[in-house]
C-alpha cells in the first residue's frame, strides 16, 4: 500500500566495471570522499546485522551540510537501502535504494531509487525536492561510473603517502595546534594568512595563503571534520592543476612507552589531462607524483614539526610548574634512643624488664 503524498523516482546508468566492485564503492562510505565530489567525510556505526547508521559531511555549491541515515546492506543482492533520520526541510521523508544489476563479467547497471514527501505535502516544495533529487541523482550516478571505470583503467593516477613523528606530550596539545589553524601564521613561516570558519556541526572551512619554496603564493581552501584528540579529516576544494582529488588526515595515536604519534596523510588523484599541460608533453604520472609529493610533504612536515614543538613546550611548562614531590620519610626506628632497634638492644630491653 503506497504512502499518501509519497513520490518515487528512479535514475539509472550503465557502468563498464564488474558489478561487485561497483557495489563496494556504494557500500563502503569510507570511500565516498574519493567517489562523490561533494563528500568531505563519512562515518559509519554498526546498527545490527547487515545494518549501519552513517553520518555524512558534504559541501555543494559552496554550501556545507551534514545528515544521518540508516542503511541496510545486502551484498548477495548487490543492494543498499537508506533512510535519512531527519531529512532537511522542505522534505518530510527521504529514503531509497541503490541496486547494481550485473550485465556480464565487467559491465553492470546501477539503479538509484528515491522516495520522498514534502512537509505538509506542499506542492511547490515537492517540485523543489524533485528537481534537487533529479540533479543530485544524475551527479551521483556519474560519479560512481567515473570512479569505477577510472579505477580499472587509470592505475597509477591515485597515490597516497604519510609522514609521522613522535611527540612527548598529550594528544590534546597536538590536536589543539592542528585544529587551531587560524593561529598558524604566527608560527608557520610558509603560512601567510589563515581564515577558519564554522560551516556546520564539526565541519569547518579553512583558507590558507601559503608561500612556496620558489616564493610564489597560492591560496589553499579545504573543508575539515575534527574528531577531538584523534584526527582531523579534510578535503581540498577547489583543486589546483594536476589534481582531480586531494584528501587527507592529521591523526594522533598513542605511542608505546608514552607520548603520541602525529601523522599527516595525503591521498591524491592526478588529472590525466592536466599532467601534460602543466608538466609538458613528455611528462609521466611518475613525474607528476614526485612533484606533488615533494610540494605537499614539505608543508605538512613543517606543520608536524611545529605541532610537536608546541605540544612539547606546553608539556615542559606544566612539568616545571608542578610542585616538587616531597622526599619519602625515613621509617621510624623502633628502638630510637634505647638501642631496642637492634638485636642487642632488644636483649638489653628484656634484661632491664627482669625477664
Amino acid at each position: 500500500m503506497s504512502e499518501p503524498g509519497l513520490r518515487e523516482v528512479e535514475h539509472e546508468i550503465t557502468v563498464e566495471a564488474p558489478a561487485p566492485a561497483v557495489h563496494q564503492l556504494i557500500a563502503d562510505v569510507g570511500t565516498w570522499p574519493g567517489v562523490f565530489p561533494a563528500a568531505v567525510h563519512a562515518e559509519s556505526v554498526p546498527a545490527g546485522p547487515g545494518a549501519e547508521d552513517i553520518r555524512v559531511w558534504a559541501v555543494a555549491n559552496g554550501q556545507a551540510k551534514t545528515w544521518t541515515s540508516h542503511r541496510t546492506l545486502d551484498a548477495g543482492r548487490l543492494r543498499v537501502t537508506f533512510a535519512q533520520h531527519t531529512p532537511a526541510p522542505p522534505a518530510a521523508v527521504m529514503r531509497g535504494s541503490w541496486t547494481v544489476v550485473p550485465l556480464g563479467a565487467s559491465r553492470c547497471r546501477v539503479r538509484l531509487l528515491h522516495a520522498y514527501r514534502a512537509l505538509n505535502d506542499d506542492t511547490d516544495a515537492l517540485a523543489w525536492i524533485g528537481a534537487a533529487v533529479d540533479r543530485n541523482s544524475r551527479g551521483e550516478l556519474d560519479a560512481v561510473k567515473r570512479a569505477a571505470e577510472d579505477g580499472r583503467g587509470n592505475t597509477g593516477w591515485t597515490f597516497s603517502f604519510e609522514d609521522r613523528l613522535r611527540v612527548d606530550a598529550p594528544a590534546a596539545d597536538v590536536h589543539g595546534f592542528l585544529d587551531g589553524a587560524d593561529q598558524w601564521p604566527r608560527v608557520l613561516p610558509h603560512v601567510l594568512s589563515a581564515r577558519l570558519t564554522e560551516a556546520t556541526s564539526r565541519l569547518r572551512k579553512l583558507t590558507l595563503d601559503v608561500r612556496g619554496a620558489d616564493g610564489s603564493v597560492r591560496t589553499v581552501t579545504s573543508y575539515r571534520v575534527s574528531d577531538p584528540c584523534r584526527r582531523i579529516t579534510w578535503k581540498q576544494t577547489p583543486l589546483p592543476a594536476l589534481m582531480s582529488l586531494h584528501t587527507g588526515q592529521w591523526t594522533i595515536t598513542p605511542a608505546p612507552g608514552g607520548g603520541v604519534w602525529a601523522a599527516a596523510r595525503h591521498t591524491v588523484t592526478l588529472d590525466p589531462g592536466a599532467v601534460a599541460a602543466a608538466a609538458g608533453p613528455g611528462a609521466s604520472p611518475g613525474d607528476a607524483r614526485r612533484h606533488l609529493r615533494t610540494l605537499l610533504r614539505t608543508d605538512s612536515r613543517a606543520t608536524l614539526v611545529h605541532a610537536r614543538d608546541h605540544a612539547e613546550a606546553r608539556e615542559r611548562a606544566r612539568r616545571a610548574a608542578r610542585p616538587p614531590r616531597p622526599s619519602p620519610a625515613a621509617p621510624p626506628d623502633a628502638g630510637a634512643g634505647t638501642g631496642a632497634g637492634t638485636v642487642a638492644g632488644v636483649v638489653r630491653g628484656l634484661t632491664k624488664a627482669g625477664m
